[in-house]
């Protein structure tokens, strides 16, 4: 081989291998700084999952001591021994109130407004319309529901009439009664007659007649056998 030739195949040589050993050189050193990337990664991570663990739960809150003349523990207050009965209440501001706890009382459910019944009146009844607390009545009363307004009906008069334009806090009847909706007069009628429409009751009657056919608003809307129209009702 000549000698021109000899050097330019000694500097292609040269010049590959310059290439590749540098090639070589750059991914070497970039393995180093992977590595470090992944560390610092871990290190994070493992820092996050310290952090966490030296989260200590909140302690619970103590119990509360209630002074000796109220020993009694009550949602947030305290109550007296002659009043240890603690019920919810839908009147006091704190949701609680203290009731006796002797002669048969017993708390209310909030659905009934709650604080308690007992002595002469042990039944809990809804509020009134109106009100809030229970209302306590005796045991042989029928308590009302409150589209019957609330509260409760004596045994004299135990059935509960609903709520009407006429009656707007409902009303308490006798046994045997009809109660009347808003559209037939919207107070009750007695045993044996119906509950006349508006369109044919008197303003000076209840809208009770012996029958619909017999409800009437004036003499025009009766016939023979009964022509006249008394009291909201067709005689003959």
């Amino acid at each position: 081989m000549d000698a021109p030739r000899f050097d330019g195949f000694t500097r292609s040589v040269a010049t590959r291998s310059t290439r590749r050993t540098g090639l070589a050189l750059l991914a070497g050193a970039s393995l180093p700084l992977l590595g470090l990337v992944g560390e610092t990664d871990a290190k994070k991570k493992k820092k996050k999952k310290k952090k966490k663990k030296n989260n200590k739960p909140t302690p619970p809150t103590p119990p509360k001591t209630c002074p000796a003349d109220r020993p009694v523990t009550c949602g947030a207050g305290c109550c007296p021994s002659d009043l240890a009965l603690c019920c919810d209440s839908a009147v006091a501001p704190s949701g609680k109130s203290c009731n006796p706890s002797g002669s048969g009382f017993q708390c209310c459910g909030a659905e009934l407004g709650g604080d308690a019944c007992g002595g002469p009146t042990p039944k809990c009844c809804p509020p009134q319309l109106g009100s809030a607390g229970p209302s306590c009545v005796s045991a042989d009363a029928t308590c009302c529901s409150v589209s019957q307004g609330g509260g409760a009906c004596s045994v004299d008069t135990p059935k509960c009439c609903e709520i009407t334009t006429q009656n707007p806090f409902g009303s308490c009847v006798e046994a045997t009664d009809t109660c009347c909706s808003s559209e037939n007069g919207g107070k009750s009628c007695p045993q044996f007659e119906v509950c006349c429409p508006n369109i044919f009751s008197a303003l000076n009657t209840q809208g009770c007649c012996p029958t619909v056919e017999e409800c009437c608003a004036g003499d025009h809307q009766c016939s023979d056998p009964m022509p006249n129209c008394v009291d909201g009702c067709c005689v003959p």
